[in-house]
């Protein structure tokens, strides 16, 4: 019996946010004495996806980080642009999302997800009970139509996306597992940054 081969992924880290709740750009954050962009890009590198990108500012701290830096074509938009500028820059079948600020995310659950959406041919987004993880996701080329559409419509919630993208049989959703909860803890605040 033969088997689909792995679906082509380029890796992204979302570093595009305002990171209000922090008082400076998460992505500069140390953690264990590595910035959050630099060790969640190096995840996304061991991965040996066909690309990795940064959707985010050129003048980001990540600025030398030697990869590509997409910027969202609309601004202002929150995530749902990044993924939209991202989707429409990959050359691949489609993008493996990570947030910067979910650094306990470990490499064995974003291949957990590659093979779900190889084997379904579909995007893969993570749920915890009625809730989406999208920022952690697997967006495949064929979201990008109705991720553009809902953005000129103005609604910007990856809920909305996810819930949007399963109905329209382009998404499966990836049940969360008890123990697999801990890897979606962010980092939003000076204070969870003691919490370590």
């Amino acid at each position: 019996m033969s088997t689909l081969p792995n679906i082509r992924l380029s890796g992204v880290l979302l570093a595009g946010g305002e990171s209000r709740r922090m008082g400076r750009d998460k992505a500069g954050v140390e953690l264990n004495g590595l910035p959050l962009w630099e060790r969640q890009l190096g995840l996304l590198q061991s991965l040996a996806l066909n690309d990795c990108m940064i959707s985010g500012r050129r003048d980001g701290p990540y600025a030398g980080a030697g990869v590509p830096i997409i910027e969202d074509q609309v601004v202002g938009c929150g995530p749902i642009a990044g993924i939209v500028s991202i989707l429409e820059e990959s050359r691949q079948d489609g993008i493996l999302v990570l947030a910067v600020d979910t650094p306990f995310v470990p490499a064995g659950f974003l291949f957990d997800l590659r093979n779900c959406a190889s084997a379904a041919r579909r995007s893969v987004i993570p749920r915890i009970d009625q809730s989406f993880e999208p920022m952690v996701a697997i967006y495949l080329k064929d979201a990008l139509v109705p991720a553009r559409n809902q953005l000129a419509a103005g609604d910007f919630k990856l809920q909305h996306l996810a819930t949007s993208l399963i109905e329209k049989d382009l998404a499966i959703a990836y049940t969360v597992s008890a123990e697999q909860r801990g890897y979606f803890r962010n980092l939003n605040e000076p204070d969870d940054l003691t919490k370590v």
